[in-house]
């Protein structure tokens, strides 16, 4: 037992609310091309989406890409 309400849940799930979110998640995971699984992404300071992983990557890999994005720029 997780403490989860289940009619509340229930509810939520259902509600066109939660529906819209999931549907623009599904659509910003398209405009992006994440077609891979996993996919992560960043967003740079200057709005770009920064690719980490498509695909698996070790928990290394993506720390280091996470580093490198925070490195200044020169």
């Amino acid at each position: 037992e997780i403490g989860l309400d289940v009619p509340t849940f229930d509810e939520d799930v259902a509600s066109e609310q939660v529906e819209q979110t999931l549907q623009d998640g599904f659509n910003v995971r398209r405009s992006i091309n994440a077609n891979s699984f996993p996919s992560l992404v960043a967003v740079s300071d200057d709005d770009k989406i920064v690719w980490l992983t498509k695909g698996y990557a070790t928990a290394e890999d993506v720390l280091a890409r996470l580093e490198a994005l925070a490195q200044p720029s020169s």
